[in-house]
């Protein structure tokens, strides 16, 4: 997703997030031990065009439903100042 600023949005979820499941740091972001599930979010600084990846995986539709509505909900907290922020998760497993 388009977002100003990635890096802070990133670091304030997983940090927020942090307090009820754990998170790595990782070299490009954080990872998010959700359920049984992993959650990444991945901010994207460089370029024209900065933007916020959230990525979720598990091996349930049920739990990367879940892994999806906590990223998006908490991270949606934090944007309300922020003009129309959206979130389009993309399905990775689909063969193009």
């Amino acid at each position: 997703m388009a977002i100003e600023r990635p890096a802070r949005y990133g670091k304030q979820l997983a940090g927020h997030l942090g307090h009820r499941v754990q998170v790595d740091e990782l070299s490009n972001g954080w990872a998010l031990h959700i359920g049984e599930g992993m959650g990444f979010v991945l901010p994207h600084d460089g370029g024209a065009d900065p933007a916020l990846e959230l990525r979720a995986e598990a091996d349930s539709p049920e739990m990367l439903e879940r892994i999806k509505d906590v990223l998006a909900r908490h991270l949606l907290q934090f944007t309300t100042k922020l003009p129309s922020v959206t979130i389009d998760w993309v399905d990775s497993s689909v063969a193009s």
